[in-house]
């Protein structure tokens, strides 16, 4: 089988898409031996450095010049050059990292981490709400395959999509296992430190979070708050506030790691998911997390999660001052957090991606 990636996601700094295509990739490359990878890039300015390409046994690689909007634009509106035609050569499977297809092949999978730009539109700036709403139903038209990353996205998937068939949807889980050990650097707050990690955006519930944490801090005014991700424009007017860091730098996985060893819990306060990586990245680094009580995190987290109405900030501070002062409670959370570190692996993701594959493509 002759499968065709698009691998711009980590080209450069990663977003959770990026971590979960990266991690995907060079996970099958260790198991797959056979199959023939072909693997896209292409920038106007950034070139993909062969030595960080997973190393796949059998491999073709393109990396091109060309402008970046132009093509996204060519792919999503018209379906457009096909990904054979960069490698002159047909493609059996085409697997996309996103709900966008990447053009081509004889099969086409789609990737549904969430679908909250479908449910939940007012929790998605403008842009990227039309942007996806409107492309995704003719994407779905041309695909073969469906991957969710949860059973709570595919349940949601089902409700809103029943014509397209069911058996050809698959619920497959990231794996949480990619930290590399933790790389001292200077960090960007001093003393205890509340962390959060990802979008700083609306469906994050960042006004809450906000809100909660000025509540914590009058009982507890050494502690900060560190927010590492990219502010999304509509939520820049709630900034600056009192003991809140700001870190839209990239940060590596070994850095990464770190700041979760030195942070004293994770807060994660979403208000819609399709997975929730950083859960499974505190974990994995011994932090005790306190997350919004949603569907998804019961499905795949309970109970290392402490789990909170995400809709008050009351239980919120509640529940963090709680973990704060309760010493055996926060070692009950670690231990659950080994337990559930050891359950999503990255080698059992590319098994199951693998077998869907050989499915789409008997």
């Amino acid at each position: 089988m002759r499968i065709g990636y698009d691998i711009r996601p980590f080209l450069s700094r990663e977003t959770g898409v990026g971590i979960y295509w990266r991690n995907l990739l060079f996970s099958l490359a260790a198991i797959d031996r056979e199959d023939e990878f072909c693997l896209f890039s292409a920038s106007w300015k950034e070139r993909f450095f062969k030595d960080r390409l997973p190393p796949f046994a059998r491999k073709r690689f393109v990396d091109l010049p060309l402008p970046v909007q132009a093509l996204n634009s060519l792919w999503y509106k018209r379906n457009f050059p096909p990904l054979d035609l960069f490698f002159l050569r047909p493609l059996d499977l085409v697997h996309s990292p996103s709900p966008l297809p990447t053009p081509g092949g004889k099969r086409n999978i789609l990737t549904v981490h969430d679908l909250t730009f479908w449910l939940r539109p007012e929790l998605v700036q403008e842009d990227a709400r039309a942007y996806f709403r409107n492309r995704f139903v003719s994407a779905l038209e041309r695909a073969d395959g469906v991957i969710t990353s949860s059973e709570t996205v595919r349940k949601q998937f089902r409700e809103n999509f029943p014509n397209f068939n069911k058996r050809r949807v698959r619920t497959v889980n990231p794996g949480g296992d990619h930290l590399p050990p933790g790389e001292p650097w200077p960090l960007p707050v001093e003393g205890p430190f509340l962390l959060f990690v990802g979008t700083v955006e609306l469906r994050k519930n960042i006004p809450l979070l906000l809100k909660a944490f000025q509540g914590i801090r009058s009982r507890e005014p050494n502690l900060s708050l560190l927010l590492v991700g990219h502010v999304e424009k509509n939520l820049l007017p709630l900034f600056p506030q009192p003991g809140v860091t700001l870190f839209e730098e990239y940060l590596s996985p070994a850095r990464l790691k770190f700041l979760m060893e030195k942070a004293e819990m994770l807060v994660f306060p979403s208000l819609e998911e399709g997975f929730g990586l950083p859960i499974l990245e505190a974990a994995s680094a011994n932090l005790p997390v306190v997350a919004s009580d949603i569907p998804v995190f019961r499905e795949l987290f309970s109970p290392f999660p402490l789990l909170f109405p995400p809709s008050d900030p009351e239980p919120l501070v509640e529940t963090v001052l709680s973990l704060l002062y309760d010493s055996s409670l926060r070692e009950e959370c670690r231990r659950l957090g080994k337990i559930l570190s050891s359950r999503y692996t990255w080698s059992r993701c590319a098994e199951e991606v693998l077998s869907f594959y050989r499915e789409i493509v008997p």
